[in-house]
């Protein structure tokens, strides 16, 4: 804060100072001059003003640290260094106080204060023009994320019966085996259950007996085989 205050008395002790009107000529055209600058731009007069009442703020604290710890040469020096700035104060005072520089002044801050207000609105527009393009990329991502969802609950879906299908094809096939095989092992007993009941039966025994070897019968000699009532048959 020092460093700032010595920069603006500095600049403040470098500027001109102001002088009264005493009749010479050179000092009644440098006042006109500088009052017709002043005229020009009373925006920058303004800031001037300002800033001069920024560095006599300023040097009113360092005059009362160099009324405790400093010098004369320093005191001397701050208090022409005040003068300066309070007669620049009050040129700058007196130039804002005319009605047109007010009126200019007026017209001016108003021109500020639209325009601010346009750049306002603009930054609102902005950030609710972004906030809305955020939003409908929110929703449109929401759809597509929606979307992509159903696709993959669809596809898992047929997956899961194709999956299903196939082990129900596996055990349907499982099953027939398992049936044939079951009505194969069934005709099998059903047909040893007929063997054994024709086996066991009386008219099994004699289909089924195998026949026994028979002998066949001796041939007769003709004295034998003839009747008896022929009496003996004649020797050969």
């Amino acid at each position: 804060m020092i460093v700032e205050t010595g920069t603006l008395a500095t600049r403040c002790n470098t500027a001109p100072p102001f002088r009264a009107k005493t009749g010479r000529p050179g000092n009644v055209s440098t006042q006109t001059r500088d009052n017709k600058m002043l005229s020009e731009f009373p925006s920058d007069t303004l800031k001037e003003a300002v800033l001069a009442l920024e560095v006599l703020k300023g040097l009113q604290s360092a005059a009362e640290s160099s009324a405790r710890d400093g010098s004369e040469e320093q005191w001397t020096e701050l208090m022409h260094r005040v003068k300066v700035c309070k007669a620049k104060l009050r040129t700058y005072c007196e130039e804002l106080s005319k009605d047109e520089v007010l009126a200019d002044l007026r017209v001016r801050s108003e021109r500020q204060r639209k325009k601010r207000e346009r750049l306002r609105r603009l930054r609102q527009e902005c950030k609710d023009e972004a906030e809305d393009r955020a939003k409908r990329a929110a929703l449109t991502e929401a759809r597509i994320n929606a979307h992509r969802q159903r696709i993959l609950d669809k596809v898992n879906q047929e997956r899961q019966e194709e999956n299903m299908k196939e082990e129900a094809d596996s055990i349907l096939s499982e099953i027939r085996f398992k049936i044939n095989r079951t009505r194969e092992y069934l005709e099998k007993i059903r047909a040893m259950n007929s063997c054994a009941r024709l086996g066991s039966s009386p008219i099994s025994r004699r289909v089924f007996t195998w026949p026994q070897k028979q002998t066949p019968p001796l041939r007769l000699r003709r004295h034998q085989c003839a009747p008896s009532w022929k009496g003996s048959c004649p020797t050969t």
